[in-house]
Order: C-alpha cells, then sequence, then structure tokens
C-alpha cells in the first residue's frame, strides 16, 4: 500500500505560501507535484513531512531569537534601572522643604565656583567694566 499524496491545499492551511508559491517553491526542492485520485495538485507525503519538520524547526529558532531579544532588553532595562539615582527617602527631608529643593541644595554642581552672570558682574561693579567669557578655550587651539 503506497502512502497518498497530501494535496497542496490540505499543505496551505498549515503551512504559509512561499512567497514563490507552492510550485515554485517545490521545483526549487526538486519535489515531484502529482495529481492524487481527485485530480489535486499534490506532493508525496516524505516531502509533506519534510516540510511541516523545516517549518516546525523555523518556528523553535524564531521563538529562542525573540527570547534572546528579550532577555536582552530585560537586561538593559535591569542596568538602566540600577544606574537611576535612588533620591530622597521621604524621612530624610527636612521640616520646611520639599523633596526637590533638597535635591537641588544638595546638588555637587550647585556647590562648585560658577563663573559670573553679566548681570552679577554689572551688580557688582557698579562702576562699570565688561567681562569677557570666550566661548573656548583660545589656549587650547594654538
Amino acid at each position: 500500500m503506497t502512502a497518498e499524496p497530501v494535496p497542496l491545499s490540505v499543505l496551505a492551511l498549515d503551512l504559509p505560501e512561499p512567497v514563490g508559491g507552492w510550485a515554485h517553491e517545490l521545483a526549487g526542492r526538486g519535489a515531484v507535484v502529482v495529481e492524487d485520485d481527485l485530480g489535486r495538485p499534490s506532493v508525496p507525503r516524505a516531502v509533506a513531512r519534510a516540510l511541516f519538520t523545516e517549518h516546525r524547526e523555523e518556528q523553535e529558532a524564531a521563538a529562542r531569537r525573540r527570547a534572546e531579544i528579550e532577555r536582552r532588553a530585560i537586561e538593559t532595562d535591569q542596568r538602566f534601572r540600577a544606574s537611576l539615582p535612588a533620591g530622597v527617602p521621604a524621612g530624610s527631608v527636612p521640616e520646611g522643604y520639599t523633596a526637590a529643593e533638597l535635591l537641588m541644595l544638595s546638588d555637587p554642581e550647585r556647590q562648585e565656583k560658577k563663573r559670573q552672570s553679566v548681570l552679577e558682574h554689572a551688580l557688582a561693579n557698579p562702576g562699570g567694566g565688561l567681562i569677557f567669557h570666550p566661548i573656548r578655550d583660545e589656549q587650547a587651539d594654538q
């Protein structure tokens, strides 16, 4: 008893149709398309079995790639979240201050000496005189 061929219409129910169509895909594989007893284009069961196995392997490989991408995304997100500042605990905010005010007061850049603004300089020197702030260090260009 020979195994019945599998009609292409049945393959199309369970497998996505190849880009060039079933006839082109099967011709590229060297598979012979025959007609079943009802006259439908069909392929031998061994060819259909190979197509199903290949499709299942492709699906498993795609699932592994998605899982790897998801794992990397989770690790990246965890590293990002770990790098975020912890903030100010609610109990450590002194009376009369908000957490934002406390953060601004504890900013290390705020503690550094900054140059005077043009307005601050003008107010500090009522007798006049201008101050020039170069955009870049001219000595570094030489």
